[in-house]
């Protein structure tokens, strides 16, 4: 259908064809589909839980199903944040420690300065994917990982090092918290609109949808 394939067909332009034009990836789209659609289904489990959620709510508070389902939201999407380091992220990619070298003690320190919770610095094989020089800090609440992308280990050590500084200040300034908690609020206000518009739709087009409620499933 056209709602599941448009996407799809977004994301081929803007991660695939738009990646190898520009010469910053030489990865097969055999490849670069798998990677999508590990991505897809784990953010899809997610989903699931949360429509399930979604409709046990409206069915037994129909007057304030949509600021519980904000709720909800909000905790599903700390705990995809929080496992996002260990079980969502190795799917797709091998994240190994860092040898010991002076520049892992380094970037340890300016992790501790930071406040970043971490005891190790990992790299994984993004050459695999991408020619881009980058890495990441992930995770929140005590799970980060500091990540250096094996394609930036042979820049000098202080461009690694000020890479893995700019990430890491993210974490500090608390970024990936504030991005939950914008993506709950949008998706509260989203809900609420649904609310609001839920009993206009129902009257105009309930009958050909087969819905006489918000509480029940039909088909268009």
């Amino acid at each position: 259908s056209l709602h599941a394939a448009l996407p799809v067909s977004v994301e081929v332009w803007a991660s695939f064809i738009r990646y190898r034009a520009f010469g910053f990836s030489e990865q097969p789209f055999a490849g670069w589909l798998q990677n999508y659609a590990i991505g897809w289904a784990s953010t899809a489990v997610f989903y699931a839980v949360g429509l399930v959620a979604l409709m046990a709510l409206i069915r037994r508070m129909p007057r304030t199903w949509f600021v519980w389902a904000g709720a909800v939201y909000l905790a599903l999407a700390l705990i995809y944040t929080i496992a996002t380091p260990s079980l969502i992220e190795p799917l797709t990619d091998s994240y190994t420690p860092l040898p010991n070298s002076a520049l892992k003690r380094e970037i340890l320190v300016q992790a501790h300065v930071a406040g970043v919770p971490a005891d190790n610095v990992y790299t994984d094989d993004a050459s695999r994917q991408s020619r881009r020089l980058n890495g990441h800090v992930s995770g929140t609440f005590g799970t980060a990982r500091i990540t250096i992308d094996d394609t930036a280990l042979a820049s000098p050590p202080s461009e690694v090092k000020a890479l893995a500084a700019h990430e890491m200040g993210h974490y500090a300034m608390g970024h990936p918290f504030e991005m939950v908690l914008m993506a709950s609020l949008i998706a509260t206000f989203g809900f609420s609109l649904i609310a609001w518009l839920e009993p206009p739709l129902l009257r105009r087009a309930g009958r050909r949808w087969g819905l006489a409620s918000a509480t029940q499933t039909g088909s268009i």
